[in-house]
């Protein structure tokens, strides 16, 4: 069935006619009145409305019909005439877009946007409420209800205009700006630039609900926040599968796999931009070559290349700034804008995608990895300054492409701390006072997966749903060459892009490991490297070693060597779980981690009884403690100490310090020697260093200190500390020392020590 009975579509239409400042609308051109209920509270007739504003329209008579008809109209005219149009079907009604087709009705002969649309068809929110937000946004647009729309189930488009012609590509910006708007629900319909949209009214449907509101246009509105289509469960489906997949035109949220020469080649496909569209088009490829390098200079190569090509106006230091000002990630939750948006009209201009398959070097055996493209830059001191930060995932802690490890011996808490954290990473949530940078998280469980369930579980229930963490079951073993468990992990997270995975245990996924090699600790190494290729930082779960003093992950020292991050854990006797960081290549290592060990209740079992679920409970502030300052020589005799692996021998960490000058300047060895000595018994003194077994060491922050520490200070040949050591303890007993962050029990530690001497034997010590 035809159109409207053949009737020709401008001959519905007819030309648009001047109306007289300050009358009233003109009615349709067929005498009726415009069907529905049209909001005119809050827009004038004045020429200054941007309702007013003459657009450059494109219909087309029918959904099969694919031959543009182009005319001048304002927004309110459209509305007046829209009000006669009327079909027996949906699929008869007349299509429009607020820009210019040339010769067809596919994205490419869309030449020029003079407004943008939004498509709601998810049945939720009223187009009353739609209208608030964008009367609150001050945005200048019409609302009006689809033919299938109902008060139960809610449907409508909304039509926004410019004040000048945009380019497709950069309206991509525009769409986010309203979808910010109106709170994240356009439909991804509203994301493709070419689409058309039906108007009119059914005969026998309800007439039509319309609200227009006079407002500010969009490309005006800048300070908008913007929010990208909701990307599909795999975005890159169509990237895997190669050319003949179309691409995605909207905004997607993770880097397209394509090589720094094939970005170049994308962008300079792209036209240059005309004077109206330029700042628009500056800022749509700063942000998607921001995104798709991670910020890495790389990415701002090309974007110079490109602001070269693009007209006489640029300069180099404005890109530079303008660069470094841009985020990676946008803040509020926005959508990143990404080369995604771009391809589209790079198509249109000649760009084809590349002949892309997964290939052996994707997921070629290890610990052989691929010869890394050479990544060499030359950076003056100003462009040093400029660089923008390697962002995070979790703040001064976890940084994108970091490899770290928790250590801890068994039971202590490693399987309860580490889903606590990937949780409040998936949600974004500040925890042991670090920000996180939400993202999606693996959780690979090859140890314990049903107990894991159970404090996922947990974690749900106290904090509430977190979809982007994922509890990955079925790996066992990472180790085999051509592991099929590697592979499947492997393309999961090229597919799906998560920001953090941990691998718990590092015994269970690698069993049969030989951990004190080198070759089996270089595999381990390598498969964790592999997995941070995509941006993913990745968390080791890992015994420590047997005595537990030094907070090392157990096996080959290469492990710990190729950390960024190390934090080792262990339980006191009071229950609490404290973490210190051995190592930490984004901040400082005095971060106070601590937590104690809660339950709560998970259902019943088969047998009628309570299930209990564990999780860890984050201590309060009252439980972190700061460090005391220590006096210069004090605090370069603990250096010295924790620069010689934290633990010498008596004679050789004297002989060590006072044959330095770091503890002393003195010219004579014997006084920097003394000095050594009296910098040696401050720090026992304030419980920062310990002596036992003949060797000075930096007391483990849970040590359990017990009536041997004193046994072995009357056993050393100095008897001067001895005694000293002594006095201490005295002190205790008449005033608790104020606890510090490396030991916040000491006072009760001392004061046990204390009471399992005599006092004969204290008061022959300090005599």
């Amino acid at each position: 069935m035809t159109y409207m009975n053949q009737l020709d579509l401008a001959d519905l239409l007819g030309p648009p006619r001047a109306e007289k400042e300050n009358a009233a609308p003109a009615g349709p051109r067929n005498g009726a009145k415009i069907d529905g209920n049209i909001d005119t509270t809050e827009h004038s007739t004045s020429p200054d409305s941007s309702l007013d504003l003459p657009l450059s329209l494109t219909f087309f008579c029918s959904k099969t019909d694919t031959t543009p008809q182009n005319e001048t109209l304002t927004l309110r005219q459209f509305v007046e005439r829209a009000g006669s149009v009327f079909a027996d079907e949906k699929a008869e009604l007349p299509l429009v877009k607020l820009g210019t087709f040339k010769g067809g009705r596919k994205a490419e002969h869309l030449t020029a946007r003079h407004g943008v649309e939004i498509d709601y068809d998810a049945g939720e929110v009223t187009p009353n409420e739609a209208a608030a937000r964008l009367r609150a946004a001050g945005l200048a647009a019409v609302v009006f209800t689809s033919s299938s729309h109902t008060p139960d189930k809610p449907r409508w488009r909304v039509l926004l205009p410019t004040a000048a012609p945009v380019s497709p590509a950069a309206s991509a910006v525009l769409v986010e700006r309203v979808n910010g708007a109106l709170g994240g629900i356009a439909g991804k319909e509203s994301f493709d630039p070419s689409r058309c949209y039906f108007f009119g009214r059914v005969r026998g449907n309800a007439p039509p609900e319309i609200h227009m509101i006079d407002g500010r246009t969009i490309d005006h509105a800048t300070d908008l926040p913007r929010i990208g289509k909701r990307a599909a469960p795999i975005d890159d489906l169509a990237e895997l599968l190669g050319p003949d997949t179309p691409a995605p035109i909207a905004t997607e949220q993770r880097p397209l796999s394509l090589t720094a020469a094939q970005v170049r080649d994308l962008i300079e496909h792209l036209p240059n931009p005309n004077d109206a569209d330029r700042w628009h088009r500056k800022e749509t490829v700063t942000l998607a070559l921001k995104h798709q390098f991670s910020g890495d200079a790389e990415g701002l190569e090309i974007l110079h290349s490109w602001a070269r090509k693009i007209g006489p106006d640029y300069d180099a230091k404005e890109v530079a700034k303008e660069w470094q000002r841009r985020k990676v990630t946008p803040p509020n939750g926005r959508a990143a804008i990404t080369l995604a948006s771009l391809v589209a009209e790079a198509k249109a201009h000649g760009w084809s995608w590349p002949e892309m398959e997964i290939s052996d070097s994707d997921f070629e055996d290890l610990p052989e990895l691929p010869r890394a493209k050479s990544r060499l830059s030359f950076l003056s001191p100003s462009e040093c300054e400029a660089a923008p930060s390697r962002g995070y995932v979790l703040k001064g802690f976890l940084a994108p492409g970091d490899v770290g490890c928790i250590v801890g011996a068994p039971g202590a808490g490693k399987s309860l701390l580490s889903p606590f954290l990937g949780y409040a990473v998936a949600q974004g949530r500040e925890v042991f006072g670090m920000r996180a940078r939400a993202g999606g998280v693996f959780y690979v469980a090859a140890e314990d997966p049903h107990g894991m369930r159970g404090r996922v579980k947990a974690l749900k229930s106290i904090y509430g749903d977190a979809p982007e963490f994922q509890l990955v079951a079925g790996v066992s073993d990472l180790l085999a060459k051509e592991s099929p468990d590697l592979v499947a992990l492997l393309e999961a997270v090229k597919a799906q892009r998560p920001a953090l995975i941990f691998l718990d245990t590092l015994a269970m996924a690698f069993p049969g490991l030989e951990e004190n090699s080198a070759e089996g600790m270089g595999r381990v190494v390598s498969v964790a490297r592999k997995l941070t290729r995509w941006g993913a930082a990745v968390l080791l779960i890992h015994h420590d070693t047997k005595d537990g003093q030094q907070g090392l992950p157990r096996g080959h020292s290469l492990l710990n060597g190729a950390l960024d991050v190390a934090l080792h854990i262990k339980r006191d006797e009071s229950g609490v779980v404290r973490g210190r960081l051995t190592k930490n290549r984004n901040g400082p290592c005095d971060r106070d981690i601590a937590f104690t060990i809660g339950t709560i209740a998970g259902g019943t079992d088969e047998d009628g009884d309570e299930i209990r679920l564990p999780y860890a409970a984050p201590c309060s502030a009252a439980a972190s403690y700061a460090f005391e300052k220590l006096p210069r020589s004090e605090q370069a005799a603990l250096d010295v100490l924790e620069r010689e692996g934290g633990r010498l021998p008596e004679a050789d960490y004297k002989d060590v310090m006072a044959s330095g000058r770091d503890v002393s300047a003195s010219d004579n060895a014997k006084s920097r020697r003394d000095v050594a000595t009296r910098a040696i018994r401050g720090l026992l003194e304030k419980g920062r260093i310990k002596f036992k077994d003949g060797f000075y060491c930096i007391p483990d922050d849970f040590d359990d200190l017990d009536t041997e520490f004193v046994a072995d200070a009357t056993a050393r040949h100095d008897a001067t500390e001895a005694r000293q050591v002594a006095i201490v303890a005295t002190r205790q007993t008449d005033a608790p020392a104020r606890p510090t962050r490396q030991q916040p029990f000491r006072a009760v530690a001392l004061s046990r020590r204390v009471d399992a001497l005599s006092s004969v034997e204290i008061e022959g010590m300090v005599s």
